[in-house]
């Protein structure tokens, strides 16, 4: 390629090196998940099993609910890694969705579900565009 022509996406073998970190997140998340819920069913047996105070009641109900938050953040992760892996097959992976141009190595290595370049993860957002409205009694002037 040369330098003149702009890199529109990764080549396959750079997708092959993305697909083989995602694949092995997408492994260890996944056990993750399977492990939560694993966490919160014992915690539900054991909660019906036992006759206990409200305090333990109360603790581990908190416990459910904490497991539950992060049973739900890690099956959102395990999405966002199917989903970055569907963007590979389409050879779209590590193209920012909202300027088109490609995310940099080092940002999606360290964030591999990122669908955005960090310019424009970063950039503020476009401030809102406010008609103003004519003033009550006013009368529009006719050219």
């Amino acid at each position: 390629m040369s330098k003149s022509s702009k890199q529109t996406r990764y080549s396959d073998q750079e997708l092959e090196e993305f697909k083989t970190l995602l694949e092995g997140n997408l492994e260890k998340s996944t056990l993750d998940y399977e492990s939560l819920v694993e966490q919160i069913r014992e915690l539900g047996e054991k909660k019906d099993s036992e006759k206990s105070d409200m305090f333990d009641n109360s603790a581990a109900q908190t416990e459910t609910e904490m497991l539950q938050r992060m049973a739900h953040r890690t099956q959102k992760h395990v999405q966002n890694l199917q989903n970055a892996l569907s963007r590979i097959r389409n050879k779209t992976y590590g193209v920012c969705f909202k300027t088109g141009e490609l995310i940099d190595k080092k940002r999606l290595r360290a964030v591999p579900t990122t669908t955005q370049s960090f310019t424009a993860k970063t950039a503020p957002p476009p401030k809102p565009v406010i008609k103003e409205k004519p003033a009550a009694g006013s009368k529009k002037k006719n050219n």
